[in-house]
């Protein structure tokens, strides 16, 4: 389940950065890979100090036989929160305009004038 949840928001993020990235390249807003970088630089920085954050609070130790506190903790972290966040990206999904006329719109914005 976790892999799936974990593909899904991969997959999910690299569609709308492309999106992201022709709109970049269309209206010359910078570099749009420096930008990308950034972002995703940041967000697993987030994600990894919080994951931490939530282990140290759960009374996580290295290397010695986990609390059920603990336990519980990584339990959450690796399933109920990515599936927290499947949810909500599945909802952004939904009232994401990208209907026919938001798609010719977008095509005909990306087709090179002549």
């Amino acid at each position: 389940m976790v892999v799936i949840g974990i593909f899904s928001c991969g997959m999910l993020s690299f569609t709308v950065r492309q999106s992201t990235t022709a709109y970049f390249f269309i209206y010359n807003v910078g570099d749009p890979s420096l930008i990308a970088s950034f972002f995703q630089k940041l967000a697993k920085t987030i994600g990894g100090a919080g994951a931490a954050l939530v282990l140290g609070f759960a009374g996580y130790q290295a290397n010695q036989v986990q609390s059920a506190q603990a336990l519980d903790a990584i339990h959450g972290v690796l399933t109920l929160v990515p599936i927290g966040i499947m949810v909500i990206l599945v909802v952004l999904t939904k009232i994401y305009p990208l209907d026919k006329s938001a798609h010719d719109q977008l095509v005909k914005d990306l087709t090179p004038s002549a």
